[in-house]
Order: structure tokens, then C-alpha cells, then sequence
């Protein structure tokens, strides 16, 4: 009777000892899920453009004292003031053409909408205007692997207008005149194909009619 009655108690406590491996395993991998998951939401590397700075998993926003000018990295957005309001645009309008983005000093600010508190961040980095602040290096000339995939944004040079590095301000068509290495400015007109200022390379370079920025 003692070994009828023991056979299956040992099965149950089995059957207890399996269901209870199940269990824990079930737990480790949602954990595990969990965790990537939540690790993949706070880092966007793909979204920080290639005039941003290196050494950042995580950035919501740029702040850019040359300027006074923020920079929303999700939703790839300028945010500059304008007749006392803040204005959300692709790109900036003319007024900022003097300032190169790759150049610029990028503060970084992982907070909800920095530029409601705009005097905060002027007077914290006010002593980063007029070329003072420390050098960065861009995504653009970065050789870690993380960052292949980042935001080609191809905007840098004169705030988003393309190929914008010469000076002048003629027009020039057809396929520019000029030596190999000369460029149009970015007060070019024209299409892809014939732009800049009479000086440019074999094929021009300017921008794409210029870009300005939207309301």
C-alpha cells in the first residue's frame, strides 16, 4: 500500500516541477523582451542627422546658440522665432544662410519642448556664440558602425540649402564654368542640373531652388 500510494505523489511533484520550469523560462524571455524593447524606444540613433554631433544614443533635441535656433531630431524640424512666435519648418528660412549646421556648436536637451524656456538656454550657453565653444565631431565624418544608418539629412552647408560652400552672387546655367573644385553658393537658382554662380564644377552645384521654411 506505502508503494501504490507514493507513485503518485512522485508523478504530481513532476508534473509541479515541469509546469514550474515552464513558468520561470516563460518570465526570463518576456523580461528579456521587455527590456529590448524599451531599450530600442529610448535610443534613436537612425533619426540624428548627419550634421549632428557624435556620442549620443538619445536625442530629442538640438539647441544652437549661433542661431538661437532648436532643432526637433523625431520629427526632423527646425524651431526658430519669428515676429514673437516659434515656427516649426524643415528647413531655415534665409536670414540664418550665413550659418553652417556640420559648424555650429549642437547643444543636446532630452526635455519636452526646451524653447518655451528659451532665456534658460541663452543665458546657459550664450558663451558658446561666435565660434568660443568646444569642438565636436559630426555623424558625417564618424567611422563607428552605429551610426551608418543615421538621418541623411545632406542640408548642412548654409542650413539646408545643397551645395552652398562658393560665394558670389551671379547666376550661372548650363554646366557652370569654372575648374573641378569651385562651387556654387546657395543664392544659386536653377534646378539639380545648372545652378550656382557661374563658378562651379563640371556639372554645378547649388541648391534645389532654395529652401525655406514653412509656418
Amino acid at each position: 500500500m506505502v508503494l501504490q500510494a507514493s507513485l503518485p505523489i512522485k508523478y504530481i511533484s513532476m508534473k509541479k516541477l515541469m509546469f514550474l520550469a515552464v513558468l520561470v523560462f516563460s518570465v526570463a524571455v518576456n523580461q528579456r523582451a521587455g527590456a529590448q524593447l524599451r531599450v530600442n524606444v529610448n535610443l534613436n540613433i537612425g533619426n540624428q542627422p548627419d550634421w549632428g554631433p557624435t556620442g549620443y544614443d538619445r536625442v530629442d533635441y538640438y539647441y544652437m546658440p549661433d542661431m538661437d535656433v532648436y532643432y526637433n531630431v523625431p520629427q526632423h524640424l527646425f524651431i526658430y522665432s519669428e515676429d514673437g512666435q516659434w515656427r516649426y519648418a524643415r528647413s531655415l528660412p534665409p536670414r540664418y544662410n550665413g550659418y553652417n549646421l556640420y559648424n555650429s556648436y549642437k547643444v543636446v536637451i532630452n526635455k519636452p519642448r526646451p524653447y518655451l524656456h528659451a532665456d534658460v538656454y541663452r543665458r546657459e550657453y550664450g558663451r558658446y556664440k561666435g565660434g568660443s565653444a568646444p569642438s565636436q565631431v559630426v555623424i558625417r565624418d564618424s567611422r563607428d558602425e552605429k551610426y551608418k544608418n543615421h538621418y541623411r539629412d545632406n542640408r548642412g552647408d548654409n542650413n539646408g540649402n545643397r551645395g552652398n560652400n562658393g560665394n558670389g552672387n551671379g547666376q550661372g546655367n548650363g554646366n557652370g564654368h569654372g575648374n573641378d573644385n569651385a562651387h556654387g553658393n546657395g543664392n544659386g537658382h536653377g534646378n539639380d542640373n545648372a545652378h550656382g554662380n557661374g563658378h562651379g564644377n563640371d556639372k554645378g552645384h547649388g541648391n534645389d531652388k532654395g529652401h525655406k521654411g514653412h509656418d
